[in-house]
């Protein structure tokens, strides 16, 4: 028996900012083959850094196309984090594609998080995707799945960003439930 698994998400779901090998779909699908006997058929589509109100677009086209038995969703990391500046970004729609570094970070780097964190608190910034309007997204493309006998697996937001960014994913991943 065949079991096909689509991860479709945001870019994280297909490892960002680490190799494909090291994402936790790939290593969930590895593990799941040493305790199951069915074949699992893992394929993955990244739609990095779209805000999740341009993905029911392309559900059926990148996703449902594929004929999946079980679709793991996971979006919001560009979506519900805050920047401090309108146009966060330079030269991209994209919120999440920048140069990833290897090394962890400084006491610098943690300094700035933390007085980017206390500016975003300070002035109530908010998300780039409203809570709301991620929520009900989410919801509709889990309601457009069940409609064609696909299981859908969601994962809650990924924490990423500031501590702002943190509590907004964290009360939406509670949300979500």
């Amino acid at each position: 028996m065949d079991c096909r698994i689509r991860g479709f998400g945001a870019c994280m779901i297909g490892g960002f900012p680490h190799r494909q090998e090291d994402s936790f779909f790939h290593l969930a699908i590895e593990r799941l083959r040493k305790q199951t006997e069915i074949n699992l058929i893992p394929s993955v589509f990244t739609l990095g850094g779209f805000p999740i109100t341009r993905v029911p677009k392309h559900l059926h086209p990148r996703c449902l196309a594929a004929n999946p038995d079980i679709v793991v969703l996971q979006f919001a990391s560009s979506d519900l984090i805050v920047p401090l500046r309108k146009h966060h970004h330079s030269g991209s729609s994209s919120p999440v594609h920048r140069k990833v570094s290897t090394n962890l970070p400084a006491f610098g780097d943690r300094l700035k998080w933390h007085c980017q964190s206390l500016i975003g608190d300070g002035l109530r910034l908010k998300p780039v995707t409203p809570p709301e309007i991620y929520l009900e997204t989410m919801h509709s493309l889990v309601l457009t799945l069940v409609k064609h006998q696909v299981i859908p697996v969601v994962l809650s937001p990924f924490i990423f960003g500031g501590r702002r960014s943190d509590k907004i994913a964290r009360d939406c991943g509670g949300r979500l439930q």
